[in-house]
């Protein structure tokens, strides 16, 4: 299928008109349609697809199938209608009434409304791993009588009907494909029936909701399907083959489409009122969009970097909330092709956990895409993914835990090459490789926020931000950027190791987030905990293996702003914490007296400018406090002593609070 609006195929999707289908069918003698009521000639429309011998049979002006042969009637878009008289003659097991095949036998992506021990139901395929799933049916067994079934699809909206009384309803899996009559295409579940009236109508052009107010990307209006004519008030936007091109200044237009329906229905007229956004043009080299959701315009994110990189909003929303139903935000194509190297920002709070929600994803299809995950079901992940041979295919990285609940975040993601990083409130808490850079995706038409190429949940909850930045940003240019003002410093008061247990004293409510290092400097294991209002504690388990040091974050929970950071390192029964006021706190957790020494490194411009050491006396089971000896961008390291050169701390920044 072509591309018709940049920023809103989805929804235009619903526009493609396959009318090799429609038709409406009498069988009085033959399978010819009735004259004229076709769109194509009925000689290729109708054909048998079971390669068993059967043959056609008319007996009283029905259509007989006897379970050996069926017809394939041609194409259908996802917007259509199919029914038809139906006398059943067999109860058991499962019959296929109509199918619609959206892939092949290897795909398994299908539609079917069947007959299940006589009762009509519909049930559908998303293609993954053989899982198929069926509509709650109301209906009674129609074995022996003549009822009329009737199937209404709307872009994976379903209705069934028996003599016009509402049998099933609910959502399938959307899409166009070839349209069958009493058969599958695996040559099974084949339906013993006599069949009358058969009548199949599009219905695109008619449940199309229209326009969103204002177009943020080119229109190549071929796309919305055959049959349709368009005119429009603004000839030089709309050429004469079809295309709407952004202009070079933000335009007015009106288009008029008309969808000539023949014998089977009137003609169809829609007008479409709309604003054509001016073309995107490059004027920001260090930001290529960014979208606040402080939206004033309807149907638009306003790209705030200049760009023009707008992205069309849909299913109604206003403002930072996706209602996790049809609210979702379409980006320009091609957004990565040209960055082998990027950075990926965004501040949201997800409503629901341990779902299939993307926060985003690029891509062109199911077998190639691109996305994060907040919370995986199952295994609560955060998860970025990359793939473009399905999703059986996906190299990913992937920290624990994901989002909970109402939990707010800042999450950021680097990409350089193949090589990937995950931060999570200003701190790395995954990296890896992935198979190929996603810049090798090419120009990418479905880019969306909170919508998977799958028929997973939309997200819900509220995303306050999504920036891309052409580049990957440092480690510490992202710590930096998800600081508050240094007024708001000082939310952790202390911490603790009791064993293998970690707890942190704080002086309000908020979120902590802890991160754990081995010795080599690689994360281990990340977790979040919300502390109590009644002691203002977080309580951590220490994960299993040799642990170097933690560091700790607190997290404004309804902004998702970091507003402390703490690193605390364990080593051999020794803690140390270093906080932002200049004070390094040394804990005992022994039975004997220890000799603990900090040393301290200063670097300028990568050489080694000298060296500060002091040494503590520790009591047993007991603390001391001393000053921070790593000023000055130094770099600080604490020691059992001087002559052991055992770090409990990997090397970090104390100047920035580390």
């Amino acid at each position: 299928m072509k591309k018709f609006i940049l920023a809103f195929v989805t929804a235009f999707a619903a526009l493609t008109v396959t009318a090799g289908a429609e038709g409406l069918y009498r069988f009085e003698n033959s399978l010819d349609s009735e004259e004229g009521a076709g769109l194509a000639a009925p000689a290729t429309t109708v054909t048998n697809t079971l390669g068993n011998g059967g043959a056609a049979v008319y007996d009283g002006g029905a259509l007989k199938l006897d379970g050996a042969y069926g017809l394939r009637l041609g194409s259908v878009g996802p917007c259509y209608e199919v029914s038809a008289k139906v006398t059943l003659t067999s109860s058991g097991g499962t019959s296929t009434l109509f199918f619609k095949n959206m892939g092949d036998s290897n795909s398994q992506k299908w539609l079917g409304v069947i007959f299940q021990n006589g009762v009509p139901n519909v049930w559908s395929h998303d293609g993954s791993a053989f899982r198929w799933a069926a509509l709650e049916s109301k209906a009674e067994n129609c074995v022996g009588k003549t009822v009329e079934i009737k199937y209404v699809e709307n872009m994976g909206s379903a209705e069934l009907y028996v003599d016009g009384v509402p049998a099933a309803s609910g959502a399938v899996v959307p899409g166009g494909g070839d349209l069958y009559l009493g058969s599958t295409y695996w040559s099974a579940d084949a339906l013993s029936a006599a069949v009358d009236d058969l009548a199949v109508l599009d219905r695109s052009f008619e449940h199309f909701g229209g326009f969103p107010s204002v177009l943020t990307g080119d229109i190549d209006l071929s796309a919305a399907g055959e049959g349709i004519e368009w005119t429009s008030d603004h000839p030089e936007v709309l050429s004469p083959e079809g295309k709407v091109t952004r202009p070079a200044e933000d335009t007015a237009v009106t288009l008029t489409g008309t969808q000539k329906k023949g014998p089977l229905g009137e003609d169809i007229v829609r007008t479409f009122d709309l604003e054509v956004l001016k073309a995107a043009q490059k004027v920001n080299d260090e930001v290529v969009l960014s979208y606040i959701f402080d939206e004033t315009t309807a149907g638009v994110v306003e790209d705030r970097s200049g760009n023009g990189n707008h992205g069309a909003l849909f299913g109604g929303k206003v403002g930072p909330a996706f209602d996790g139903v049809d609210d979702y935000v379409e980006m320009p194509r091609g957004l990565l092709a040209d960055l082998d190297e990027f950075t990926i920002v965004m501040r949201l709070r997800n409503e629901i956990a341990q779902t299939n929600h993307f926060t985003f994803c690029f891509g062109s299809g199911t077998n190639e895409y691109f996305f994060l995950n907040t919370s995986r079901p199952g295994t609560n992940t955060l998860r970025l993914a990359l793939t473009r041979n399905g999703y059986s295919k996906e190299s990913d990285i992937a920290s624990l835990p994901g989002l909970r609940d109402g939990e707010t975040a800042a999450l950021a993601i680097t990409v350089s090459g193949t090589e990937a990083k995950m931060y999570k409130d200003g701190v790395p808490v995954a990296a890896g490789s992935l198979d190929f850079s996603p810049s090798g995706l090419g120009d990418t038409a479905d880019n969306w926020l909170a919508k998977s190429p799958y028929n997973d949940p939309y997200f819900k909850g509220e995303i306050y931000e999504f920036t891309i930045y052409p580049r990957a940003l440092s480690e510490g240019e992202i710590r930096d950027m998800h600081y508050s003002g240094a007024e708001e410093k000082g939310w952790i008061s202390g911490a603790e190791i009791d064993g293998n247990t970690l707890t942190v004293s704080l002086n309000r409510f908020c979120m902590v987030s802890a991160v754990f290092f081995d010795n080599g400097g690689s994360v281990t294991y990340s977790t979040t905990a919300k502390v109590s209002d009644d002691d203002l504690t977080a309580v951590f388990t220490l994960p299993e293996g040799e642990i170097s040091n933690v560091e700790l974050a607190a997290c404004d929970p309804g902004r998702g702003v970091i507003t402390d950071r703490l690193a605390a390192a364990a080593y051999g029964g020794v803690a140390a914490y270093s906080a932002y006021d200049g004070s390094l706190k040394l804990t005992n957790t022994t039975d004997s007296d220890l000799n603990v020494t900090v040393m301290a490194a200063g670097y300028n411009s990568g050489a080694l400018t000298g060296i500060n050491a002091v040494t503590e006396a520790v009591p047993a089971g007991s603390y001391v406090v001393v000053e921070d000896p790593s000023k000055e961008g130094g770099r600080l390291l604490v020691w059992y002593s001087l002559s052991s050169l055992r770090p409990v701390t990997r090397q970090t920044d104390s100047a920035a609070g580390l």
